[in-house]
């Protein structure tokens, strides 16, 4: 269906939850050098609960 609809999923990086948590709180932040959010991620509990605004997330 995605093949379809020409949706593409691009990995930008595979790491441990820990450097995930902090590279995603870093984008959330608008941290100087830190890269933008990306459109979809798979995260743990901790880091969702740690962001700094409801509206980074879209369901």
């Amino acid at each position: 269906m995605g093949k379809e609809q020409r949706i593409n999923v691009q990995v930008t990086s595979v790491t441990n939850t820990n450097t995930i948590h902090e590279l995603l709180l870093a984008a959330a932040n608008r941290e100087s050098g830190a890269w933008e959010l990306p459109d979809l991620i798979v995260s743990c509990p901790k880091t969702v609960m740690a962001l700094p605004d409801d509206s980074i997330l879209k369901v």
